[in-house]
């Protein structure tokens, strides 16, 4: 199964939420379209990971956010980066988790593949990973 996701809207939500906030508190570099794609992309990423036994929760998107946002702390209390994020950003994380469990509605074993074409995202499920783990310890000689 295949699932095409369109980023478009929600990453021009953010970019509005994002850029209102740095002028009006941070006088800050403005985030462009496609620093917003790709912040929202790699959070819809890390949300199908997040829904998959055995994937490790990397959170790419906040390293990125972090890349883009120079003024952004979120490993430490501080009040301005707080603000950023409830007004900015957790509305779109809830979109992103709306979108992601309708397509993975539970915690799963099956792999999926993201991939971002464009102003859209991919979403390609693959075998069970235990059955991939399975036939590549055989192949290896791992098992026998």
């Amino acid at each position: 199964m295949s699932v095409i996701i369109s980023l478009a809207e929600l990453a021009n939500k953010f970019m509005l939420a994002s850029n209102a906030f740095i002028k009006r508190v941070c006088d800050g570099p403005l985030l462009s379209r496609e620093q917003c794609l790709n912040i929202v992309y790699l959070m819809l990423d890390d949300t199908v990971n997040s829904q998959m036994y055995w994937a490790k929760n990397l959170r790419r998107f906040e390293l990125e956010l972090e890349r883009c946002i120079p003024w952004l702390r979120l490993r430490s209390n501080h009040a301005v980066s707080d603000d950023y994020l409830c007004e900015a950003l957790d509305e779109i994380e809830v979109g992103i988790n709306v979108l992601v469990e309708r397509v993975i509605p539970t915690r799963t074993w099956m792999c999926w593949i993201t991939k971002r074409v464009g102003s859209d995202a991919l979403l390609v499920c693959g075998k069970d990973y235990r059955i991939m783990d399975w036939e590549r310890r055989t192949r290896s000689g791992e098992w026998r």
